[in-house]
């Protein structure tokens, strides 16, 4: 468990070779989701495996509006409270950082779908804190993509990250949109992203427009 921005205890799974050299931060890959009450448990995989074997350390932070810790975790990380799954993934990269376990002049995030937005909206918060950032399918323009009704499974998705139709949930998220948060003059992580032609709910252009914001910062 790592603390929160709000003092909340965040599980995080970390995994990485037994001979590791704890006298010296390691590479560190952070991987995260966050949404629809899904957990993401730990899991054997080739790639992650391979990357530790490398010497590099994997961890996943179970942020909020996952379901690890049931109803009410993934309640505290949708709608309006969505910020909070963003910010504990900053906290739990801080605290991994802070604690030794991670290199901070190495430090990557991985997402995916709803993860892209997290690990977007994590980098557009922190920039300074994260070097590189791999987003595939990603979820990057929730305020434009949302206000689209007639797009698949979109009224579905306001359940999840509100109506930005309505005015109140606009403002908020607006207020965590990766491609309307970049930080103008900042320099941004090195981003791999990799969209996809034809998924349902995420289209390429998203990813395309969030290329094109972080170019021209």
């Amino acid at each position: 468990m790592l603390p929160a921005r709000d003092g909340t205890s965040v599980p995080v799974s970390i995994v990485h070779r037994r001979d590791l050299d704890r006298s010296q931060p390691q590479p560190l890959l952070l991987y995260g989701y966050g949404s629809y009450g899904e957990p993401t448990d730990p899991a054997w995989d080739a790639e992650r495996l391979a990357l530790v074997d490398c010497g590099a350390v994997h961890a996943i932070a179970h942020v909020r509006g996952g379901g690890e810790l049931g109803a009410h975790w993934h309640a505290s990380g949708r709608r309006r409270e969505k910020a909070n799954s963003f910010d504990d993934l900053v906290a739990c990269a801080e605290a991994l950082v802070g604690g030794g376990l991670g290199d901070g002049g190495a430090l990557g995030l991985e997402g995916r779908s709803a993860g892209g937005l997290l690990v977007g909206a994590a980098a557009a918060r922190r920039p300074d804190l994260f070097k590189a950032v791999l987003a595939s399918v990603p979820f990057l323009d929730p305020a434009g993509t949302l206000q689209d009704g007639s797009l698949p499974l979109t009224s579905n998705e306001w359940e999840e990250f509100g109506n930005p139709n309505e005015v109140g949930a606009h403002d908020d998220i607006l207020g965590f949109s990766p491609l309307h948060r970049v930080p103008p003059g900042a320099r941004m992580p090195r981003c791999l992203l990799l969209p996809a032609l034809n998924d349902a709910r995420t289209g390429f252009w998203e990813a395309l427009k969030f290329a094109h914001a972080i170019r021209t910062n």
